[in-house]
């Protein structure tokens, strides 16, 4: 609206110029090469203001050009914004997904091993009841290695401290790998 106010004082300036142009000069209009003058003054009037008015239209096209810029830029960064936050929402949501459903799964293993190991107790004892000592204490000790192996081996994956303090059993076992002394003869 502003800029509409510039145009409508430009044109009351130029109509303004060109009645006391025509007024000042006093021309009689039946002789043409007496108004020729006249004529070139309200057409150079013309071109300028035609020029005067080209540059308002421009700057104003200009402003609202840049207006409608930064409102764009605005919310395009609004919009990457929201994108961001759902991005990690999902991501969030994914993640506790995942952490759930490894819960449930590694749940179900520790209960079939329990299953496990307890059923192979179970007949160890049983064995030893019924009179067969040595296969029931090495049942006992089948499933009590197995459990132990399997604990080492959650600890190991979990990241937490070693089992009993051995990081590594192999090497604890086995100490430290020697040469075999070389014949020479």
């Amino acid at each position: 609206m502003r800029g509409m106010l510039r145009f409508l004082f430009g044109i009351l300036l130029v109509q303004t110029a060109s009645v006391g142009l025509v007024l000042l000069a006093g021309i009689d209009l039946q002789d043409w090469r007496a108004a020729l003058p006249t004529v070139i003054a309200l057409g150079t009037i013309s071109v300028v203001a035609a020029f005067w008015f080209t540059t308002v239209a421009g700057t104003l096209r200009h402003g609202e050009v840049e207006r409608l810029r930064a409102a764009f830029a605005k919310e395009r960064e609004n919009l990457r914004v929201k994108a961001e936050r759902e991005k990690t929402r999902l991501e969030r949501k994914n993640t506790r997904n995942v952490a759930s459903e490894t819960r449930r799964a590694e749940s179900r293993a520790n209960r079939k091993v329990a299953v496990a190991v307890a059923g192979a107790s179970a007949v160890g004892v049983l064995m030893m009841f019924a009179s067969s000592l040595a296969l029931g204490l090495s049942l006992l000790t089948g499933a009590g290695g197995a459990l132990g192996g399997y604990i080492a081996g959650r600890r190991a994956q979990s990241g937490s401290t070693p089992f009993l303090g051995v990081d590594k059993p192999v090497r604890a076992l086995l100490g430290r790998r020697r040469e075999p002394p070389s014949r020479s003869g």
